[in-house]
């Protein structure tokens, strides 16, 4: 995936759930479940880089049936 300033970047989770289109509680569920990728600064808020989550949906591609 091409860097730029704009990905490289760390969002909330809020901007996480309005991203891939889910629930700000089930965001947190899979955070509780490490299924997605999360830093904690300073053991407060949790933040996300922009990158890392476009790369899971850009990993979660489903092959089409032949």
């Amino acid at each position: 995936m091409k860097q730029n300033k704009e990905t490289n970047q760390f969002i909330k989770i809020k901007e996480v759930s309005q991203l891939l289109n889910l629930s700000t509680p089930y965001v947190y569920e899979l955070v509780a479940q490490r299924k997605i990728p999360f830093y904690k600064p300073f053991g407060k808020i949790l933040m996300f880089k922009k990158d890392e989550i476009l790369q899971i949906i850009e990993n979660s591609k489903v092959s089409k049936i032949n």
